[in-house]
């Protein structure tokens, strides 16, 4: 039997090799000429140009897309980004800095731009992280970039939410803080 799908196409939607645009990603009042190229051969790989200054990764499933954003809008500061269709719901986006001369990677954030993650220029990106205990759930967090590191870090969070139900099997000690050497309560199996 042979199934006809009317114009949807069996083939993957075409990706663009080379992405060029600009914008001023340094506040300096001047655009920079952006030029990303795409090779897709099984492991995707990308380089990203400004002028002379190059940086190449990897990055998988990758779709040919580039963005401009601005995570800090006080920082005077544009970034790229450069998201991914990544394994098992693993999608993530690329940033990249333009600034003092140097183009750097700065870091890479769970979540899709700009479908799964918010920047508002806050100096936040808002996306949701995976949890890697028990099982496979993503719980919400947030990025800032950390000056010393110079690259984007999770912020820390007390409690990350699971919204799983779980069986308790043996008996949970709560404490009041997680610095406190006595528990507080006891939570019954």
């Amino acid at each position: 039997m042979i199934l006809t799908l009317g114009s949807v196409s069996a083939e993957p939607p075409v990706r663009p090799e080379r992405v060029e645009m600009s914008t001023d990603l340094n506040g300096d009042g001047h655009p920079e000429a952006i030029r990303v190229t795409f090779e897709y051969n099984g492991i995707d790989h990308y380089t990203v140009e400004i002028g002379n200054l190059r940086v190449g990764a990897f990055g998988e499933a990758l779709r040919g897309e580039v963005f401009v954003v601005d995570i800090d809008s006080t920082d005077g500061l544009r970034e790229i980004a450069i998201p991914e269709w990544g394994p098992s719901d693993d999608d993530a986006s690329h940033f990249f800095r333009f600034h003092d001369g140097r183009l750097t990677t700065i870091g890479t954030v769970p979540g899709r731009h700009p479908e799964e993650q918010r920047i508002d220029g806050s100096g936040r990106i808002r996306t949701n992280c995976r949890g890697h205990s028990l099982q496979t759930w993503f719980y919400p967090c947030e990025y800032m970039f950390d000056i010393e590191s110079q690259a984007l870090m999770e912020v820390p969070q007390k409690f990350k939410l699971m919204y799983s139900t779980v069986t308790l099997k043996r008996d949970l000690p709560v404490f009041e803080t997680p610095a406190m050497q006595s528990a507080t309560r006891i939570i019954r199996a």
